[in-house]
């Protein structure tokens, strides 16, 4: 009986030696694929990312004219306003008019405003993600240095 249980010891003691072998050797193949795996979403990431830059610096231009020409209305009412205050007199209605003027360039201005909040944190949004990217290349390049030099 001692010696069947030893036999059994033994034969399941090689088994998990054997099986321990054959499982490095396996991680050693799946450690190499998931490096192969990570650089091939890396570059398509950046791929990516860089459809996403120069489709974004296509349209630069035209949001620059865009808001140029948004700004050039809003000084222009600006300017009709302080020469409307200035010929208006002391009478509550063309105070009225005044401060009716004054809201609808306020909201015109806020509303311009808006669209240019919404780009300026697309873009920041872009930079940020394009930060992480690189710092995660870097990285990556050198664990793949270091495991190249061992």
């Amino acid at each position: 009986m001692i010696k069947l249980l030893r036999k059994s010891l033994i034969l399941t003691f090689t088994a998990l030696v054997v099986f321990n072998a054959a499982f490095s050797v396996a991680m050693a193949e799946t450690s190499t694929d998931t490096w192969v795996k990570m650089i091939g979403s890396l570059d398509s990431d950046i791929t990516e990312q860089k459809s996403v830059v120069s489709e974004l610096s296509a349209h630069v231009p035209s949001m620059i004219k865009i808001f140029d020409r948004r700004m050039h209305k809003a000084q222009n009412r600006l300017d009709q306003l302080k020469m409307l205050r200035g010929l208006a007199k002391r009478s509550p209605w063309s105070y009225r008019t005044v401060l009716m003027q004054l809201d609808d360039v306020e909201a015109y201005i806020e509303n311009a405003k808006a669209s240019l909040i919404i780009e300026k944190n697309r873009l920041k949004k872009l930079k940020k993600i394009l930060m992480f990217f690189l710092r995660y290349i870097l990285k990556v390049r050198l664990q793949i240095k270091n495991l190249l030099s061992c």
